[in-house]
């Protein structure tokens, strides 16, 4: 049976390793993601075009500001936050390209302090159980994959802009310990002060 195929830079990848950068649209990727990671929400601006479409987990699709607003405030929540590559297909489109990858998605959240000043986190976060490749300690991992398509345009950082992103993430492991933390916080307001 015949069937059209096209190219494709298929990476299975070890983090932002020097295979995964080799493609131009990784780069894109990755300057975006540390500007994203470090909620440098004002430098991000022109790595998403005019025609911005953002799909969030739960199928909710939003275009425009609107779209770019909720996927920065998706992500806020957190204390911090690290994706970290691991499979990706990239091919071209008409207008650029499109990427189907999946990472691990490791995130620290807030601090939440008891009634008596007692934490629900080690400051040294070493009560972090979750490490990424580069050895640093997080509160959860999450497993998450992402559609992206990229409008080439030679006013956006490295010619390309997003034209389109979704998430397909399970929030389970993230909501599992942010639950352990609101059960401890409640405990500990519930207990009499000393």
């Amino acid at each position: 049976m015949d069937y059209p195929t096209q190219p494709a830079f298929v990476v299975q990848a070890q983090g932002w390793d020097e295979h995964l950068l080799q493609h131009t649209v990784m780069k894109f990727i990755h300057a975006h993601e540390q500007l994203f990671d470090a909620q440098k929400y004002d430098e991000c601006g022109p790595f998403y075009g005019p025609v911005f479409t953002y799909v969030k987990s739960n199928g909710q699709k939003l275009t425009g500001e609107q779209g770019v607003v909720a996927l920065h405030g998706d992500y806020t929540v957190f204390a911090g936050r690290f994706h970290e590559p691991a499979n990706v297909v990239v091919s071209e489109t008409e207008d650029g390209y499109r990427l189907f990858g999946y990472a691990r998605i490791f995130v620290n959240l807030p601090v939440v302090t008891g009634n008596n000043g007692s934490s629900s986190q080690a400051g040294d976060g070493s009560d972090r159980k979750c490490r990424d490749l580069q050895g640093r300690r997080w509160d959860c991992e999450a497993q998450g994959a992402f559609i992206f398509d990229f409008l080439r345009d030679p006013a956006g950082p490295l010619g390309f802009r997003y034209k389109f992103f979704q998430i397909l993430a399970d929030p389970t492991p993230i909501l599992s310990v942010a639950m352990e933390r609101d059960a401890a916080a409640r405990a500990d307001a519930a207990a009499p002060a000393v």
